[in-house]
Formats: C-alpha cells, structure tokens, sequence
C-alpha cells in the first residue's frame, strides 16, 4: 500500500510540474509573439513619420494646383485656355497617384504581417524600406549606398520577417547617424545554399560593454528616447526562425556593422 501510494503521489506530482512547465512554455510562446506583433506596428509606427513627409508633397501640389485651377475659372474674363487647366490636372492626377503609390507601400507592409514563404527580391525589399527614410536621409544629408548585385537570387523565405528584420536594423541606423554620416548596405551570394547582407553605418556605435547585452530584451541604449529594448532582441529571434545568423561590429564613435547571412530556401521545418 506504502508502495502504490508513493508510486501515485510521484506520478501525479511529475503530471502536475510537466503540465505547469507545458503551460508556461506555451504562454512564454504566444508573449514573445505578441511582442513580435507589436514591435512590428511601432516599426510601421516609425515609417509612418516617413510616409508623412513623403505624401506631404505631392499634397501641396494638389492643393497649389487645385487653387490655380479655381482661379483660372472664376477671375478670368477672357476665355480660359483649355489646355492650360488641362496641364494643371495631369499635375494633380499625377500628385494623387504618387499618394496612392505611397500608401500601398505601407499598406503592403502590414500585409506582410502573416507566415508566407515565397520567392523575395532582397534589392527591391531593401529599397521598399529605405522608400520611407528618403526625405529624413535627404534632411540630415545622409549619404545612402545599396550594393546589391543584379544576378542575386530570389530568396524563398517568410517575406514578412525578412520585412522586420530590415525596418528594424534600418530604422537603428538612421536613429543612430548624425548629420552627414553614411549607411551602407552590401549584398553578395556566399555559395548555392548562402546569402551575406551587410548593413553599416558610420553613426554612434555601440560600446563594447554593450554589445554582448543587445540581444537581450528590454536592454536598450536609448533611455532618453524611449526605447523599448525589444527591437535587437526580436530582430536576433527572427533572424534564427529564417535558419540565418547574425553578427555585429561596432565601436564607439566610428560605426555599427550588422553582417546576416540567410539560406537562399528556407525549408518548413527550419520555420516551425
């Protein structure tokens, strides 16, 4: 009787603890994909600041455009030149498309958000996410290098995270450039199975007691801007999920140099 009911409490008690430990396992699971979702929409939250100056312009045209028009209608006396207004609405057409053409970049952003393996041009996804930083990088003078060889395969791989991992580290590099700096962004095949991407900066750097606790969540460097320290530590997450590594170089005052390195098809098995 002593036996069987040591043997029960022993096995009801490793049930217990294997189901708690399940619970907890399954529950750390679904917060770090919470956490992945919303540092997903404080990036976009980041490009929106982008797509605001981006659209602004083609909005003043219209506007200056439309009230051109009107005036054209209403204080001339003499017959109004059809030609003249005809230009003056190509100009806003023109305007209203590039407005289009913006938000659909966004919008294909947040599109992006689910699993989807499919064929991905790193070159095009690179110059997507730089799209929204064209007039910040234009207001600090920034000088912006893509080297990105034509002849670089497609990658088959989960769009949306490749998406995330190039608005983080991105987004990272234009917060931490000054005036006049450089970014540099170098792609190359490293064999049949291997892709390099290269993304450097010449901003604040990172100091080197810092740079093994970048990967560690909420650790962030950017207390007086808010940071939430999630960014690094998702950014290092996701590359794993794609079956990639990721490394970094930095020193203090010279610049920060993130090297990736992704398989050209990611298997199922390597996402799950």
């Amino acid at each position: 009787i002593s036996v069987c009911f040591i043997l029960f409490v022993v096995t009801f008690a490793s049930t217990f603890m294997v189901n708690k430990l399940y619970r907890l396992d399954k529950a750390k699971a679904e917060t770090m994909l919470q956490m992945e979702q919303n540092q997903q929409l404080a990036s976009i939250g980041q490009l929106a600041a982008g797509v605001a100056h981006e659209i602004n312009n083609p909005l003043a045209v219209i506007n200056q455009t439309a009230g051109y028009v009107k005036d054209l209608l209403n204080f001339k006396e003499e017959s109004v030149d059809e030609s003249e207004i005809m230009e003056n609405m190509d100009s806003i057409l023109a305007a209203v498309d590039r407005c289009g053409t913006i938000t659909q970049q966004l919008l294909g952003f947040v599109r992006q958000f689910d699993v989807k393996i499919k064929k991905v041009s790193l070159c095009k996804m690179v110059s997507e996410v730089l799209s929204f930083h064209k007039k910040e990088a234009e207001y600090k003078k920034i000088q912006i290098t893509v080297s990105i060889p034509e002849t670089l395969p497609d990658l088959k791989t989960d769009s949306g995270k490749l998406q995330q991992i190039l608005v983080n580290l991105i987004n990272n590099a234009f917060q931490a450039v000054e005036e006049g700096s450089c970014l540099d962004i170098l792609g190359s095949q490293i064999d049949d199975e291997w892709i390099e991407l290269v993304i450097q900066d010449t901003g604040c750097g990172i100091a080197e007691e810092n740079l093994v606790k970048i990967q560690e969540p909420f650790f962030s460097t950017k207390q007086d801007q808010m940071g939430t320290g999630l960014g690094l530590s998702i950014t290092y997450g996701l590359v794993k999920k794609l079956g990639g590594k990721i490394s970094v170089q930095s020193t203090q005052g010279v610049g920060t140099s993130f090297t990736l390195t992704f398989p050209i098809t990611l298997e199922d098995k390597e996402l799950a």
